[in-house]
């Protein structure tokens, strides 16, 4: 998930989605990072790069879920 706020960063974490926070959005450095954003971009171009890293060092990105009751449809996308 890409975002430039807090509440890009909080919904990408509850679904376990890896975050990169950009600082050229509306959001600063200091609010992505208190919010666990995984990585930060300073530029468009940065995101490209950051990409490249995570699939060159993760096996199983993109890899497909045949079992699909891993994913977390159950749980409430927001708190009441």
């Amino acid at each position: 998930m890409i975002g430039d706020r807090k509440h890009d960063i909080i919904g990408a974490k509850r679904h376990n989605l890896m975050t990169i926070g950009v600082t050229y959005g509306y959001g600063t450095a200091a609010e992505l990072i208190a919010h666990g954003a995984d990585y930060l971009a300073h530029t468009p171009a940065e995101i490209l790069t950051l990409l490249a890293n995570v699939v060159s060092s993760r096996k199983s990105f993109g890899q497909s879920y045949e079992d699909l009751s891993e994913y977390p449809s159950d749980q409430p996308l927001y708190d009441k």
